[in-house]
């Protein structure tokens, strides 16, 4: 699950680097058209409160965070991908139509990504419950620290891509878009575009190892159950033990 989720960070981070320069150069969005794509991308995040725990109940966890993947990964290249196909004329720029396509998008993308992030981190929490059982210790910080590291790596690797690409494409320092050569921004959406691809496809991939299941997991709190129980009997009937050293049968020990 941390696999994957490192690289939905550099797909992320790599999306983020390249956002305003596909908008301002791509699209040909002014600051007032801006403001609706964020707008979408926010209300596409509320969406996805509703959208995580609605496609888990159907698909489980796993599952359900690779389709949403999927979808995220779909939305998010389906416009650029429209345009190079001349489906999106470039005279659409700036438009009303154009935004509301492009609001459209964004809202979609942050529901599916938002509610994938939503996923992952609870199937990074299941996991705690199924190393108390093999350990006899609950290890939520251990978890949380190694998925941290990973975050900060994704993060590096994503803020170094951009500025390659922008490097390879030979994108001008403070270029005008009426000036700019439209052959830059399509060959930076040709590189965009596969890359994009190849970190979703990663992730969706890793996440298809999580072995956890919706069944194991009530499973693994059952047995937790057992356990606590046993040592709530034990410190009653001889005392002085401390029932938090008490692991599941067949644990290995510390």
């Amino acid at each position: 699950v941390s696999l994957s989720a490192l690289f939905v960070g550099v797909g992320a981070g790599l999306s983020n680097g390249l956002n305003i320069y596909f908008q301002t150069y791509f699209w040909g969005m002014g600051s007032s058209n801006l403001a609706f794509i964020v707008a979408g991308t926010m209300l596409g995040s509320l969406l996805a409160l509703i959208l995580a725990p609605l496609v888990s109940r159907i698909y489980g966890k796993k599952r359900a965070c690779a389709i949403l993947m999927g979808l995220a990964l779909v939305t998010s290249l389906t416009p650029i991908t429209l345009r190079l196909l001349g489906i999106i004329p470039h005279d659409m720029n700036g438009s009303s139509s154009l935004t509301g396509i492009l609001l459209l998008d964004r809202t979609l993308y942050g529901a599916f990504a938002t509610a994938a992030a939503i996923l992952t981190a609870s199937m990074i929490a299941d996991v705690v419950e199924e190393s108390q059982l093999a350990t006899g210790r609950r290890s939520e910080g251990l978890l949380l620290s190694a998925d941290n590291v990973l975050q900060k790596i994704a993060g590096s690797v994503a803020s170094i891509i951009p500025g390659f690409l922008l490097l390879w494409v030979g994108m001008p320092e403070k270029a005008k878009p009426e000036s700019l050569d439209p052959s830059i921004m399509t060959n930076l959406a040709l590189l965009y575009l596969p890359a994009t691809a190849v970190f979703a496809l990663m992730a969706i991939g890793a996440i298809m190892f999580y072995r956890l299941d919706r069944a194991g997991h009530e499973a693994n709190l059952a047995k937790l159950e057992e356990v606590a129980a046993l040592a709530a009997v034990v410190v009653e009937t001889e005392g002085g033990i401390d029932g938090s050293d008490l692991a599941a049968p067949g644990a290995k020990p510390a």
